[in-house]
């Protein structure tokens, strides 16, 4: 029924699923009072705190003080005051309870903090923060909740990049970033830029381009596919230009595909990503690359050019990419994939039919 499909959909609890029809239909619901315990209680409490958490590291990147490390950094980026805004982004000082001293005032629990994962265990008792001396960027799920945190070091801290664990309200996998602020653009055009951070997302949206969501540098996941295939019919994967980004994108298409989605594959010259290559160039360069990025099946092989000089290695690139329309449950797509794969590939369509058909 309509409770369940939010709930699954959405990750949300029975409350919060009748909480949303509640105020969608106008009606105000009884004050809930738990026992203190239950999972609704405690996803009640830890929403409360990633809203406090948001709120606070907002306050400390607007403080005046001279040495803030959030305001210098953030200066370097060159983010409209709207943008920066608009994501709530943030900044925890180098100080090791910052978070965990404020929230305490505020009254939330010690246990409350080590659930959402804004605190660690001391080796000698008591808690220290997770985050300390980042840029801090909110990541919100699809009913608008600050479910985690994403932080960027401002020091020289090993880990340049650091998220908040897994929790009751957070699970990576079926999380986009910027889903949530960019979900009316994704809904009117019905197409998705896929990036990989958030730089790459916020100068997206900073440049005009809203329909955009990122995987905050993890690997795309069935999850987060299927919520996408909510809001749009195509996605354009645009991940960096060095090998490495190639090799998520072609990971990505398989997923995508799978999930119904039409793919077009985008890798940007000279390795940049979309922050550097919208700075560098321009957002009309960058809509223009987008507008001619390739189908899927013509960029795996334009990404295989040594494979394709050869009869086996185009055969071999045949192969893979059956395996990745073979997980498509629209019969009519595939087929109309294989004659693309027969073209491209220079092969014959019946018998790359035939190969298709056997699975091997």
């Amino acid at each position: 029924d309509v409770y369940t499909f939010l709930q699954e959909n959405d990750g949300l609890s029975f409350r919060e699923a009748l909480q949303i029809l509640a105020d969608k239909a106008g009606i105000t619901l009884p004050e809930y009072r738990g026992g203190g315990n239950s999972d609704d209680d405690l996803r009640k409490r830890l929403i409360e705190l990633g809203k406090f958490a948001r709120q606070l590291y907002r306050s400390e990147l607007n403080s005046e003080s001279q040495d803030n490390a959030g305001q210098s950094y953030l200066a370097t980026r060159r983010l409209s005051a709207e943008t920066v805004e608009s994501f709530g982004l943030g900044y925890v000082p180098e100080a090791w309870q910052t978070l965990a001293d404020a929230a305490r005032a505020k009254g939330f629990r010690e246990d409350a903090l080590l659930a959402y994962g804004l605190v660690k265990e001391g080796q000698r008792g008591g808690v220290y923060d997770h985050f300390r001396n980042r840029l801090m960027f909110p990541i919100r799920d699809t009913s608008g909740n600050t479910v985690a945190f994403g932080g960027r070091a401002l020091g020289d801290d090993a880990a340049k990049y650091i998220n908040s664990p897994e929790t009751i309200l957070y699970k990576k996998s079926n999380v986009l970033y910027g889903l949530y602020e960019g979900r009316n653009a994704l809904r009117e055009v019905k197409s998705a830029f896929l990036v990989e951070g958030y730089f790459d997302l916020l100068r997206c949206v900073d440049s005009g381009i809203e329909n955009v969501v990122a995987t905050c540098g993890t690997a795309l996941t069935p999850g987060q596919a299927k919520l996408l295939k909510r809001y749009v019919d195509e996605v354009v994967v645009v991940y960096d230009g060095d090998s490495a980004g190639i090799k998520a994108a072609l990971r990505s298409i398989g997923i995508l595909t799978a999930s119904g989605l039409r793919v077009r594959a985008l890798v940007l010259p000279d390795a940049q990503d979309p922050d550097d290559y919208i700075l560098n160039s321009s957002v009309e360069a960058f809509e223009t690359l987008a507008k001619n990025a390739p189908g899927f099946i013509e960029f795996y092989v334009q990404m295989n050019p040594d494979r394709g000089n050869s009869i086996e290695g185009r055969t071999e690139i045949a192969k893979e990419l059956f395996d990745i329309v073979r997980d498509m449950e629209d019969p009519m797509r595939q087929d109309e994939y294989i004659k693309i794969v027969a073209k491209e590939l220079r092969l014959d369509e019946h018998r790359c039919r035939e190969q298709f058909q056997r699975g091997d």
